[in-house]
């Protein structure tokens, strides 16, 4: 019995020891899964906090949402903005992008009609008048009961000036003299800048057109860049007047006298054939003349015999040319898909600081325009060249010119006042300025002539392809 005690002792000690061994197990094995599950959660637990750091507030996302939506209305705005500043109105629309067979003669006589029309109403804009004419001269004269001798026998054209000290055959300090001084000085308060038919130089071609002379693209080639050389000249014209907004009389504006607006392309060709022939001066037309580009308008100073500018030295008839990138590089990509064979590779009359040349995306021009302007006032023009401009209406808001370089000369007043011009007192120069137009062609491409284009002509012309958007090559302006 002893014995059954003694060994049960054992056996329960042992199963206790086993036991308490089990539960140690059981516990350790319940410990490590529980330590794995805490560092699950706690895993989980930063993750969701890190993400409950970076979450976007609802209003953030709105407030992204929304410059999106701001972005994309500025780049529609600047795109509609570049094609408004070259949907410019036409002289005569109903021959771009051509002109109908059966009519062709009429619609580009009237075209040449409306060119000539615009030029005269420059002169309105600029409230401008050339130097009186010989014959005004006389009849001043003759009205006031004077006499002058006349060598010529009054048979020349004296508005270039001749002998004497007033081109007029009489003395210095005569009664005649001393009329003319006061006739022309009356002139010079009566209108705000000297300036004539002549100062734009493709007046006379269209003047003498017949409408009819020439093959089409001649046509189309000749009306197309003489409608871009009208936008150019309007621009030219509107800064002038903002310069001498302030007054009305040559004496007290800043810019006497605008002397030429001239392009670097080839002289128009057609018409020739038997309306070309003397133009408002005199002087007869050479259509089929290719004119060499210039560099300036003039580079002479003025003397006794007159300011010697583009068109009196065989640059009456030039087109605007298109610039292109000749050299290679950047912006060496052709205006066209083939260009007119009318238009050389270039007609640039100055290496660009700009780095502009026509491409996919514009054109590109250059032209001259040649002034006298009071000395202290050149930067003023400069600014005005290329300061944003408008229709009257409001519309049409653009800034296209760039002054790429400018020369100025001295200015002879004496010889001046004998040619019939009176400026007032003040330093003057001649300013001479090579600029740069810049036409986006989304705003016009439509109504380019396919000949233009390197296509087809009317018979199987097509609509012009969209545009491709401007904003992909956009480059900031200053000014």
């Amino acid at each position: 019995m002893d014995f059954v005690k003694k060994y049960l002792a054992y056996g329960i000690y042992i199963l206790v020891v086993l036991a308490s061994i089990g539960i140690y197990a059981w516990s350790i094995m319940i410990n490590n899964q529980n330590i794995k599950e805490y560092k699950d959660i706690e895993s989980k637990y930063k993750t969701a906090s890190s993400l409950s750091s970076k979450a976007v507030h609802e209003n953030e996302i709105k407030f992204y949402n929304d410059n999106i939506k701001l972005a994309e209305e500025d780049k529609k705005n600047v795109i509609d903005f570049c094609k408004m500043t070259s949907s410019r109105p036409f002289l005569f629309i109903k021959i771009f992008p051509f002109a109908p067979q059966d009519v062709r003669k009429q619609y580009y006589t009237n075209f040449g009609g409306e060119y000539c029309k615009a030029i005269e109403n420059y002169l309105n804009v600029l409230h401008a008048s050339d130097k009186p004419s010989a014959l005004e001269e006389k009849n001043y004269l003759d009205n006031s009961k004077r006499t002058t001798t006349d060598p010529a026998g009054g048979g020349a054209d004296m508005r270039r000036g001749g002998g004497g000290d007033l081109g007029m055959g009489m003395t210095s300090g005569s009664a005649d003299q001393k009329l003319l001084i006061e006739m022309r000085e009356k002139r010079a308060e009566e209108i705000s800048v000297y300036a004539n038919l002549e100062s734009f130089v493709l007046y006379d071609f269209w003047q003498n057109h017949d409408g009819s002379t020439g093959t089409t693209a001649e046509l189309q080639n000749d009306s197309w860049y003489s409608q871009i050389a009208h936008w150019i000249q309007e621009d030219v014209v509107l800064s002038i007047n903002k310069i001498n907004s302030t007054s009305n009389s040559v004496s007290e504006n800043p810019v006497k006298r605008l002397i030429e607006i001239s392009f670097s392309g080839p002289a128009a060709t057609s018409g020739s054939g038997s309306g070309a022939a003397a133009g408002v001066g005199g002087r007869a037309m050479v259509g089929a003349m290719r004119a060499r580009p210039i560099t300036t308008a003039a580079r002479g100073a003025i003397n006794s015999s007159g300011i010697g500018v583009a068109s009196r030295t065989g640059n009456i008839g030039s087109l605007p040319g298109i610039v292109e990138n000749a050299g290679g590089g950047a912006g060496a990509t052709g205006a066209r898909s083939g260009i007119n064979a009318l238009q050389s590779p270039s007609y640039q009359m100055t290496i660009p600081w700009t780095g502009h040349y026509t491409n996919t995306l514009t054109d590109v021009y250059h032209f001259t325009t040649s002034m006298i302007v009071e000395s202290n006032k050149v930067n003023e023009l400069i600014n005005a060249l290329q300061s944003a401009r408008s229709n009257p209406d409001g519309t049409n808001s653009r800034n296209q010119i760039t002054v790429l370089q400018y020369d100025l000369l001295p200015v002879n007043i004496q010889a001046e006042e004998i040619d019939g011009y009176y400026y007032g007192s003040g330093s003057l120069v001649q300013a001479n300025i090579i600029c740069e137009y810049v036409f986006f062609k989304a705003g016009y491409d439509s109504k380019v002539p396919e000949s233009i284009k390197g296509g087809a002509t009317e018979a199987t012309a097509k609509p012009a392809a969209p545009a491709p958007n401007p904003m992909n090559n956009l480059r900031g302006r200053r000014f």
